[in-house]
């Protein structure tokens, strides 16, 4: 599967707030999240004026605040670093995705409470 020039590597999985998968696009690897809340409406018939307004206006908002957050962040992230920021963003098929370089060695969520059990009290309170 293709989304914007990435090709999807991976299936995608469900977590957080929405979906993700691995895609490559030339010789690089990409980590992409696709929100599944809010999405942009459809004026399909099954919503009023009203409803689709509010929802249009919800996913407006979102988006914005997304895009205002991975811009103020960009000028301190650098690749590889510890700030992961979206290269890139755009609505797909009514959803709003980001797509980010993927760093490996990082932890699946699967995998996530038992790393984080054993790690020192020290290293816990770095990262939070």
């Amino acid at each position: 599967m293709n989304v914007r020039g990435y090709e999807l590597i991976t299936e995608w999985k469900n977590s957080q707030c929405g979906q993700t998968a691995v895609a490559r696009r030339g010789d690089k690897q990409y980590f992409i999240k696709k929100y599944q809340t809010p999405v942009e409406p459809v004026m399909n018939g099954s919503l009023d004026k009203r409803t689709f307004a509010h929802n249009q206006e919800a996913f407006r908002r979102f988006v914005e605040i997304r895009r205002r957050v991975n811009n103020a962040l960009r000028p301190i992230a650098g690749s590889g670093g510890n700030i992961v920021i979206p290269i890139e963003d755009f609505i797909e098929n009514h959803h709003y995705m980001e797509v980010a370089e993927l760093v490996n060695g990082t932890v699946g969520e699967e995998e996530l409470e038992e790393v984080l059990a054993g790690l020192s009290l020290e290293v816990k309170q770095l990262l939070m």
